[in-house]
């Protein structure tokens, strides 16, 4: 039907349905152990995965290991875009977002 929107896990927005449509290379990086890496996967889209974690509203220790997890997921990303090379960076929302835009930014992309 017309309108009907995909269906898609509750944090994630349709993108994983809707992004075949751009006849492109994609690539999604998500959290290692993240709920959309099956969404994605199933949408034909390759997915790797990186180290993240929540900085606010949480103990502060926790938010400092998570800092050192967004730190690792910075360099993470680093490698995967040195292999990947994209021309364009597209982020959706949630934890994993930081890292891949510093890395992103960091690379000039």
């Amino acid at each position: 039907m017309p309108g009907t929107p995909a269906p898609t896990a509750a944090d994630n927005p349709p993108a994983p349905a809707t992004a075949p449509a751009l006849n492109a290379e994609l690539l999604w990086i998500g959290s290692v152990n993240g709920m959309e890496a099956a969404l994605v996967e199933r949408a034909g889209i390759a997915y790797r995965g990186i180290d993240t974690g929540q900085v606010t509203g949480i103990n502060p220790l926790k938010s400092l290991a998570n800092l050192g997890k967004m730190l690792r997921g910075f360099r993470q990303t680093l490698a995967i875009l040195r292999d990947f090379r994209p021309d364009v960076c597209f982020v959706t929302g949630g934890y994993v977002c930081a890292p891949v835009v510093m890395a992103c930014r960091w690379r000039r992309i």
